[in-house]
């Protein structure tokens, strides 16, 4: 039986995308996730916010380099961003992944 993939949905420039992962690029700013019962720090990338950069992966085909307009997400809204760079990251039949690189502005 095939693994189930989850995705979560995100606006950019009025389309919705089904977003795999995404890696913020900030790592110098960590938040501290630690919770009373846990016995390590943990820590998370920081939020996305004003001129931090992340790497999107998508299930299907992403945003085009170029592209600039409003993005949203789950919690994150106000944001506008332009993506600096994408590709095809895995093509067979018409099982597509994609990957962008998008700047975040205010």
């Amino acid at each position: 039986m095939p693994a189930a993939l989850s995705s979560t949905g995100i606006t950019f420039s009025g389309s919705t995308y089904a977003c795999a992962s995404v890696t913020v690029r900030d790592s110098a700013e960590q938040l501290d996730v630690t919770t009373l019962t846990d016995t390590q720090k943990q820590y998370q990338n920081s939020p996305l916010k004003n001129g931090s950069e992340a790497t999107l992966e998508f299930m299907g085909y992403g945003p085009r380099a170029g592209a600039t307009g409003a993005f949203s997400a789950p919690g994150v809204s106000g944001l506008g961003a332009t993506v600096t760079s994408s590709s095809v990251t895995f093509a067979v039949n018409n099982i597509i992944r994609s990957q962008a690189t998008v700047q975040f502005s205010r």
